[in-house]
């Protein structure tokens, strides 16, 4: 109840804009260029999305929604449901990792010499956000976004449970 309408918006605003993005390489596809505005708007999500300068593809890949399945059985697992001290006290629903001294809450049980810290965020939003976004630039996630694409070159429909596969190096677990 709490998490859906925040990974629906979310997935909004990535849609939105993807939508953007589409259109204007259909457009520079079509016309052969586009405006000095609209090129600036593809590089800045460029940078944005962390894909190098007029690599389209990747940009595709990139700039998509994440299931709404797929986030929210995450989210319950990684944040046994709500009730984990991550959760409750720094909005980390989805267990994200932080190496910024002070960015996040040290795990109880972490071990000797490791360093890093679950982030911590000001609302559940801005965790459902990081996680979009993680998924979306992380190397760690490049088949996640492979299968992704393919399922939308096949026509078929972003399936949660088809892409948990390929997010094998998201938890410990």
């Amino acid at each position: 109840k709490t998490v859906l309408p925040l990974v629906i918006r979310a997935n909004d605003e990535v849609r939105a804009e993807r939508q953007r993005m589409l259109s204007l390489i259909r457009l520079q596809r079509n016309q052969g260029r586009i405006s000095l505005n609209e090129r600036a708007y593809l590089n800045n999500l460029a940078a944005q999305y962390e894909v190098a300068e007029g690599d389209l593809d990747e940009l595709q890949r990139r700039v998509d929604v994440v299931p709404a399945s797929l986030a929210l059985a995450q989210g319950a697992e990684e944040s046994g449901w709500g009730t984990s001290r991550f959760a409750r006290l720094g909005n980390a629903v989805f267990g994200q990792r932080t190496f910024r001294k002070g960015g996040g809450l040290v795990p109880l049980q972490r071990e000797q010499g490791k360093r890093y810290e679950v982030k911590a965020f000001n609302s559940l939003y801005t965790s459902v956000q990081a996680y979009v976004w993680n998924l979306n630039t992380h190397f760690a996630y490049e088949d996640f976004r492979k299968k992704r694409a393919a399922l939308r070159s096949d026509g078929r429909p972003l399936n949660g449970y088809a892409l948990t596969g390929t997010l094998k190096r998201y938890s410990e677990r």
